[in-house]
């Protein structure tokens, strides 16, 4: 038994396992936020919603207090993952509902876009200006923050000796900032005054991202 753990714990076995993980977990993710929505009722959705959202920030603090990486990072992706549900996706379908935001519809008059998605799209200017702080910050670990440092001569100093990464924290911001960032990119990429789903930079987008995602999960299998 003891050999196959070991197994399973080495290339690629472990990567593709963190690879579905992450998959069905963001799936389903969004499948509960329905579910919540059908099985609640507009009466107790929120209630949930906010308990949802606590349960993230517990797992954040036990994730914060763990100096271990592998679960430290475990405990931040799913406290990240719950606090995005919970508490950001939420709060845009109660203030579209306080708001009275109608969806958007699209020719047939079927519902093209969610009120709660609608109200998202505002939120394109804060993503931006917090994500400044992430580009230039020169603690950072990232690859993709990195590349521009080095090629935009954009780095602001050395990271600080000794300086001590929190993996829960850094990990449930990544996550809830790449939910974000893609929500966010899928709104205006398929707004049909920007480019519209069968507009030919859409193609390119999505042959460029399967191109990106190969790559990553070829990274992982290492």
């Amino acid at each position: 038994m003891s050999s196959i753990v070991k197994t399973l714990a080495r290339p690629p076995f472990i990567g593709l396992f963190a690879f579905f993980i992450v998959f069905l977990v963001q799936a389903l993710g969004h499948t509960v936020m329905i579910l919540m929505e059908k099985g609640f009722g507009e009466e107790y959705v929120f209630h949930s919603a906010t308990a949802m959202g606590l349960f993230g920030a517990w797992l954040l603090f036990i994730g914060m207090k763990n100096e271990n990486e592998v679960p430290a990072t475990w405990l931040g992706f799913f406290a990240g993952t719950f606090l995005w549900t919970g508490w950001v996706e939420f709060s845009f379908v109660a203030y579209a509902w306080h708001l009275d935001i109608p969806p958007l519809l699209d020719a047939s008059g079927e519902i093209a876009t969610k009120p709660e998605y609608l109200l998202m799209s505002s939120s394109l200017g804060v993503m931006m200006a917090t994500l400044v702080y992430f580009l230039l910050n020169k603690e950072t670990r990232c690859n993709f923050f990195h590349w521009f440092q080095r090629n935009l001569k954009l780095s602001t100093g050395k990271p600080s000796r000794g300086y001590q990464r929190n993996f829960a924290a850094i990990t449930a911001l990544e996550t809830i900032y790449v939910i974000w960032f893609f929500y966010l990119a899928l709104l205006l990429i398929y707004d049909e005054t920007i480019l519209g789903e069968t507009h030919p930079v859409v193609y390119v987008l999505f042959f460029a991202n399967t191109i990106w995602a190969l790559y990553l999960i070829n990274r992982l299998l290492r």
